[in-house]
């Protein structure tokens, strides 16, 4: 809740970003995380289609999921959490 009232002006803008996605013919995924956090190597990635499965992530890792999705579409169309 108290994430929500801190960043609501940052949460509305990820919902339009959302609905001009949702309204495309792309084919999208839309990462989301809380907060990322070095690590100097990478870790094990956890990921959710809908709740976040921890708190941060290394830049590295995030860098990694995204291109791992260039070959994977089970995310095309979604918004997962990711995490280490």
């Amino acid at each position: 809740m108290a994430f929500r009232l801190l960043y609501s002006e940052m949460i509305e803008d990820k919902r339009k970003e959302l609905q001009i996605l949702q309204t495309s013919r792309l084919d999208w995924t839309l990462v989301r995380l809380l907060f990322i956090k070095e690590h100097r190597k990478s870790q094990a990635i956890k990921e959710d289609a809908f709740d976040m499965p921890g708190f941060n992530i290394s830049s590295r890792d995030i860098a990694r999921f995204m291109i791992e999705q260039i070959h994977n579409s089970s995310y095309i169309g979604k918004t997962p959490f990711i995490s280490n």
